[in-house]
């Protein structure tokens, strides 16, 4: 996927300045925290880098900082930074915000704060305040939805390149072969940002916003919208089948591993029920009929000499990896240990069970476990876009990450059941609208 050095127009760039500069809270750090994920957002006038920051506490295999997606503000010659940390390590997320606070304020800013205060919003924003107060940090709580409606509705107005379609897809009831998704999709960017002025032509929209769980909201102006759906079956849903089945230990590795599988082993398909297509109704050999339906057509021998030795093996088999874990627990040992990229793969391409793990891959669980919940998402998505009458859908949220299977699944389930008629749209910054939207002050910043 082409990367951009994202961009806000001069004039903008002001405008945001002024506008934050308003603001009784920091006008420069904003936070989302949600059940599984915190996205904080740094503004600063002078850092050109994550080195110039204080470091987070964390484990080594924690993703916390993505450099490509800094925003450039050439107006006032700033850059906006996204850091992104599991919802567990939500106290040093705050010591990480904390540390750097008089780096991104001037001497004049924090004499105007007489007490550290943030936009802050999710979930968490509530649940944690306390935590954050013990900091010497206070949560400035902004709406939820609010934030998210106005962090798309920003990136939309004013940030080139930002939004992307998926390009190889093109879905034909009568095809003999699905989607391939073997390598990373090319994708269309969108070339130029609208006008703030005309920023009315986008509306009205769907957005998807994939979290823990998914919200699905009918945006029909700059602070118009209704929550309109929403599902369950979200990030967090995928995130702890992973966790259940696999020795994944954080969301990256559980993506890092599902890029490597392969769903059809672990997935029932058309011609795994047909020994083909079933052209009558037009699916095609390789669509999925049920999700993780091979766990099921095992045929167990029970009884035989075979069966006994195969679970003594099976047996055995567990008992020296709960002695493997043991050592990988250690403090100073499995971290080492870890280091080395071939102990780890085999640590998180291991399931949990020795049964499955003697007929199964743990790459092929997670792969199957991405597709069940993204085809899921795409199929609300168009659900509701239909009832409405809409024919853009934006998916948001840090479930998508710029994941080729992710994008291709969702893309496949928003055309297959529109016949191509609609289209499904991918922001860069996806997980970071509820960030984006608290840091310009939510409501506030759109309805000016």
């Amino acid at each position: 996927m082409p990367w951009y050095r994202a961009t806000i127009p001069r004039l903008k760039s002001k405008k945001i300045k002024e506008h934050l500069d308003t603001l009784y809270e920091s006008n420069a750090i904003s936070i989302d925290i949600g059940g599984t994920l915190a996205k904080v957002i740094f503004m600063d006038n002078f850092i050109e880098n994550f080195s110039c920051f204080d470091k987070p506490v964390l484990p080594p295999f924690q993703q916390l900082y993505s450099p490509e997606l800094s925003i450039f503000l050439p107006g006032i010659k700033a850059n906006l930074h996204f850091f992104c940390f599991e919802t567990y390590h939500i106290y040093e997320c705050g010591c990480f915000i904390a540390s750097n606070w008089n780096k991104l304020h001037s001497s004049k800013n924090n004499l105007k704060l007489k007490k550290r205060k943030l936009r802050a919003t999710g979930g968490g924003s509530f649940k944690h305040k306390q935590l954050f107060e013990k900091l010497s940090l206070d949560l400035c709580c902004r709406d939820e939805m609010f934030c998210t409606v106005a962090g798309m509705n920003f990136l939309i107005a004013n940030v080139d390149h930002e939004f992307f379609t998926y390009n190889d897809l093109q879905f034909k009831k009568n095809q003999k072969k699905e989607i391939s998704i073997t390598k990373s999709p090319r994708v269309i960017h969108f070339s130029n940002h609208f006008p703030l002025e005309n920023i009315e032509l986008i509306f009205p929209y769907l957005l998807v916003n994939i979290g823990s769980g998914v919200s699905i909201v009918k945006v029909t102006g700059r602070t118009a919208f209704q929550r309109v759906s929403g599902s369950s079956l979200g990030g967090g849903t995928f995130w702890g089948l992973c966790r259940l089945l696999t020795n994944c230990k954080t969301f990256g590795e559980v993506i890092e591993l599902s890029k490597k599988g392969d769903n059809s082993r672990v997935d029932m398909l058309v011609k795994d029920i047909y020994g083909g297509d079933y052209s009558s109704i037009g699916l095609n050999e390789n669509v999925i009929a049920a999700s993780f339906g091979k766990l099921t057509m095992r045929k167990e021998n029970n009884g035989t000499l075979w069966n006994f030795c195969n679970e003594f093996c099976n047996s055995i088999y567990f008992l020296i990896w709960n002695f493997v874990n043991i050592i990988f627990s250690m403090p100073l040992l499995g971290l080492f240990l870890k280091k080395n990229n071939f102990i780890k793969s085999l640590i998180t391409e291991n399931l949990h069970s020795s049964y499955f793990n003697n007929h199964f891959r743990a790459k092929d669980i997670a792969l199957s476990a991405l597709r069940t919940i993204s085809y899921n998402i795409g199929q609300i998505g168009f659900l509701n876009a239909k009832r409405f009458g809409l024919q853009e859908i934006y998916f948001g949220g840090n479930f998508v990450r710029k994941h080729p299977y992710t994008i291709t699944s969702i893309s496949y389930a928003v055309k297959f059941w529109s016949n191509n008629r609609m289209g499904a749209f991918f922001s860069l910054h996806d997980g970071y609208l509820g960030a984006l939207g608290a840091f310009l002050d939510g409501k506030n910043h759109f309805s000016n």
